[in-house]
């Protein structure tokens, strides 16, 4: 993974929001049964329902300066908790959980989805994105936005897009994970080492 240094971070705590369709950055995708489009059909003999196209699968590979073409990539992921320090959220003395991320991260030229194995109903892990600057080349502290993310939704962060590597909370996860990849390191994953870390607020209640 090609790797540089930014600054993109203040000391004021970025509040986390429930992950929900009218909420989502735009280039952030929910994977969910319970979501539904125009194209949406029973199938199976009528014992399921299938909707297609519910994230992007975006491959332009062809446009990186290798030009070598890419392909596609399922994985499986087993992700520990991370980290979370208790705090007094300042407004109403309640106790909340901060989240320190110190690395964003994006795939130039693929989408990348995270659907959660074995998942429930309760918050299990959190998404943090961010567009990048006027260069290009560096996520926009002025754009970054975090949501919690319940254990039966996924996730799918289309090309380009900056997010923090996987945090679950909790508990640990599993996670099948779809992209497409060339094996050039620059091409396939650029990352940023934050000069300060991004500070998340949670709420305490998972």
């Amino acid at each position: 993974m090609a790797s540089s240094s930014s600054s993109p971070s203040s000391c004021s705590r970025i509040v986390a929001i429930p992950l929900t369709v009218e909420v989502a950055h735009p280039k952030l995708g929910i994977i969910s049964p319970l979501l539904t489009n125009s194209r949406t059909k029973v199938g199976n003999q009528g014992t399921s329902t299938k909707t297609p196209n519910i994230v992007p699968c975006t491959n332009t590979y062809h446009l990186a300066p290798s030009g070598r073409a890419g392909r596609p990539v399922m994985s499986s992921s087993r992700n520990k908790p991370r980290e979370t320090i208790p705090v007094d959220n300042g407004a109403d003395g309640v106790e909340a959980l901060e989240l320190q991320v110190g690395v964003l991260e994006r795939h130039p030229y693929s989408s990348q989805s995270f659907t959660p194995m074995g998942g429930d109903e309760c918050v299990s892990y959190v998404v943090l994105v961010a567009d990048s600057d006027q260069t290009g080349t560096r996520p926009d502290p002025s754009t970054v936005r975090a949501f919690t993310v319940l254990g039966t939704q996924g996730v799918c962060y289309d090309a380009g897009l900056w997010h923090a590597p996987m945090a679950v909370v909790g508990k640990t996860m599993d996670f099948a994970i779809f992209q497409f990849m060339n094996g050039v390191e620059e091409e396939d994953c650029e990352m940023v080492d934050l000069a300060e870390p991004l500070r998340i607020l949670l709420s305490a209640e998972k």
